[in-house]
């Protein structure tokens, strides 16, 4: 999600939605750091001895920054309250660290 829409909106379209002229470097913080997160994830899961799913891809459907902002935070909210959900019926210790770890 955050790739596409790095990719799609320029920086005065950023600073327009948001009012920062920082949001792009914000934004490729995030994205780095969700990467971090499925990489520790996909690593949870293969040492647990499952087999973490491929990609997908999703049309959100928003047309321009401030609509993309909208779609991230609520698709950021929903992710956050998934692994605060799953959390206490993770089996494996260290899975269950690492999405502990990815709450906090």
């Amino acid at each position: 999600l955050l790739d596409e829409g790095l990719e799609r909106f320029d920086d005065p379209e950023w600073e327009e939605a948001l009012g920062l002229a920082s949001t792009r470097l914000d934004l490729e913080t995030i994205r780095d750091q969700d990467g971090a997160h499925v990489a520790a994830l996909s690593n949870a899961i293969v040492e647990a001895g499952g087999t973490p799913p491929d990609p997908v891809a999703y049309d959100f459907g928003y047309e321009d920054a401030p609509g993309f902002v909208r779609v991230a935070t609520a698709v950021a909210e929903t992710v956050a309250a998934g692994y605060a959900g799953a959390v206490p019926s993770i089996q494996d210790p260290a899975a269950q660290a690492t999405a502990i770890g990815i709450l906090v």
